[in-house]
């Protein structure tokens, strides 16, 4: 008989799948915030086990990923100054979605904007899609860190 018509039972029936190892990417400097939050949250004995469940697991499955010491093009782990058409500059790093954090300068490479900087070159414009209309940058140099 198929699976498919037959009943799973036992305790796991129900229980989450947990995705594979590698599917999450962080920086260096994201692995350590985060481990550093799971440490305190166990030494302080934090009544919060989803989040220390939550952190274990990320880290369990992470993927650190290095970002190239002088790079030539945007890509994970990359400081990315960018100016728009109104002579705005900003500084963005690309991140995961775990680590990202707008207000700290941190892109999800999975956002629009993060997808349209990343391959980009200094003095290459990206056009970003978003909701209330387009918006062109263009790259004004790449970093390592954050200095």
């Amino acid at each position: 008989m198929s699976k498919a018509f037959t009943k799973e039972d036992g305790p796991d029936a129900l229980a989450p799948t947990r995705a594979p190892a590698g599917d999450v990417r962080l920086t260096p400097e994201g692995q350590a915030a985060f481990a550093a939050e799971l440490r305190a949250l166990e030494e302080t004995r934090s009544p919060d086990a989803a989040r220390r469940a939550w952190l274990a697991d990320l880290l369990a499955r992470a993927e650190v990923i290095t970002p190239p010491a002088e790079p030539a093009r945007a890509s994970f782990g990359v400081y990315v100054t960018v100016e728009d058409v109104g002579g705005e500059v900003r500084r963005w790093r690309l991140v995961g979605a775990e680590e990202a954090d707008a207000r700290e300068g941190r892109l999800s490479v999975e956002s629009p904007m993060g997808r349209a900087l990343l391959g980009r070159q200094v003095g290459d414009e990206a056009l970003v899609q978003r909701p209330r209309g387009s918006l062109e940058l263009t790259v004004l140099s790449l970093s390592a860190s954050a200095e």
